[in-house]
């Protein structure tokens, strides 16, 4: 293998480069696509290099000036950054960029709300290498959007040559070629084969060349590998953990994230519109057996509204335990005493969420809730548990992207559209006004206060029970340096390079 040559072993699937298209490969994006800035690095708890929120460090920006309170941030680019087409990063393709997330209304326009951006012109280009976002409220959260895949940052100039009155934003072009400032350009790309990718005219990465090998099967990728034919596996599961540990030649990498599994309860349908009995769900649960029987010791608990990972997040006050007892008295205070029966629905793709299910299930039966299991195909069961949002209960695996406590409100617990993940329809006027108000408060403490009380009043009203918090796991060569975690999970290649022999 070349020494210059980083070689990452994925699964086949998807290879769009669009960041606001369906059918996105994360990976081949982030190659090709830098962000305005990226999360500082601190050592984990587990020894590993994880992101340091809520400290940003510059990567296409030069630097920002938070202004009139937190009502004006402007970021300044860092000249002379040139795209795979040779053109100039400036100021223009980040208004573009944002205007065009905004217009195409996917991932990206949530993205910008959650920054409170919610108006294209309130992005604004006021010199050449200078940027100016007026979002609505004062959100400290605005910052750690430009961390994000999307609004990806295009090279505006070039995108617009693949645009037509019939597509304005040159999506059908985007989705197969990358117009990105990334540390990368794309050389060639095989679909169930490989992506090969080539350092950029910017800063030089340790490795000149990436290839990407789509390699179908757990058991070949870990061959590969094994033998030092590739460099790194970015997921792996709990189960592969046990297989690669203390391997010659290897190390796994692992670290809390933001990744949660909940079991979602319908708010709007009973027997779940009753307090009493999602909270008599909560008890029934064993999390413990979970961790150990399903993550295998790969996962955290998850005591909190919040995952661990967000600043701000709050364990004080957590009562849910395995307390079968506790259980069938607030069933009987609901008028549920001789039992009741529903359906769990879940994704059957995932073996953790079937394993997962099936102790669920077991332990709800034992207080008196019979589950039916209704596994599902992914794409259908996505749907409806994001969209239609029609299933009595539900096993969710989400990821927040952004440690950030207005983002984690929001994208858990806020109605409407804007709580992406809301799946059981919780609507609480209360979390609602404290959340509304912590978009706006940029004084610390007073928002601290803000995010407790909202954490206070969601655990009281148990909308969902905890599970787990997976951890992120990845296998490596022992000979790579530079490996750490962003909050996305994305393998940030050009921080990488080879120790050497």
């Amino acid at each position: 293998m070349p020494a210059d040559e980083l070689r990452i072993a994925v699964p086949p699937g998807a290879t769009g480069l669009d960041a606001e298209a369906r059918g996105l490969d994360a990976l081949l994006n982030r190659l090709c696509y830098r962000r305005l800035a990226r999360y500082a690095q601190a050592t984990g708890p587990t020894g590993e290099l994880v992101a340091d929120p809520p400290h940003l460090v510059p990567e296409l920006a030069e630097g920002w000036r938070v202004l009139d309170g937190g009502r004006r941030v402007v970021v300044t680019l860092r000249p002379g950054v040139r795209s795979a087409a040779g053109n100039e990063l400036t100021a223009e393709d980040v208004v573009w960029s944002w205007r065009r997330a905004i217009a195409l209304r996917d991932v990206g326009k949530w993205v910008a709300r959650i920054g409170s951006i919610w108006d294209p012109e309130a992005v604004s280009a006021p010199a050449r290498y200078e940027v100016e976002f007026r979002p609505r409220a004062a959100n400290p959260s605005l910052l750690q959007q430009l961390t994000r895949a999307t609004p990806a940052i295009i090279d505006s100039v070039e995108a617009r040559r693949h645009a037509s009155g019939e597509d304005p934003w040159a999506s059908g072009w985007l989705a197969g070629h990358a117009a990105g400032f990334g540390a990368y350009r794309l050389e060639s790309l095989t679909p169930w084969s490989e992506a090969v990718l080539v350092a950029g005219d910017g800063p030089q990465p340790a490795f000149g060349r990436v290839r990407v090998l789509f390699v179908p099967g757990a058991s070949r990728r870990r061959e590969l590998l094994l033998a030092g034919e590739v460099d790194l596996l970015p997921r792996i599961d709990p189960r592969e953990r046990a297989l690669l540990d203390g391997a010659r030649g290897v190390r796994v990498s692992h670290a809390p994230s933001g990744a949660h599994l909940m079991l979602m309860m319908n708010c709007r349908r009973p027997p779940f519109d009753r307090r009493e009995v999602r909270q008599a769900v909560c008890y029934a649960v064993p999390y413990e057996r979970i961790l150990e029987e399903v993550y295998l010791g790969s996962a955290w608990p998850w005591r909190g509204p919040l995952a661990s990972t967000t600043p701000m997040a709050s364990e004080a006050g957590w009562p849910y335990r395995h307390d079968p007892a506790r259980a069938r008295e607030l069933l009987e205070g609901a008028g549920h005493g001789e039992g009741l029966s529903t359906a769990l629905f879940f994704g059957a793709s995932s073996e953790a969420h079937r394993r997962a299910a099936g102790i669920v299930a077991e332990s709800l039966a034992a207080v008196g809730i019979e589950i039916a299991l209704e596994p599902m195909d992914g794409a259908t069961f996505w749907a409806g548990a994001r969209y239609h949002r029609a299933y009595p209960m539900l096993l969710y695996e989400s990821m927040h992207q952004v440690p950030d406590p207005y983002y984690a409100l929001v994208h858990d617990y806020y109605p409407g559209p804007m709580g992406l993940i809301n799946c059981g329809q919780y609507e609480s006027d209360e979390v609602a006004r404290l959340v509304d108000a912590i978009e706006g408060e940029p004084e610390p403490a007073a928002r601290e206060r803000l995010v407790h009380r909202a954490e206070r009043r969601i655990v009281a009203d148990a909308p969902n029970a905890q599970l787990a918090q997976p951890a992120f796991l990845a296998a490596l060569r022992d000979d790579l340096d530079g490996f750490s975690w962003a909050p996305d999970g994305v393998p940030q290649a050009e921080l990488l390079s080879r120790r050497p022999a």
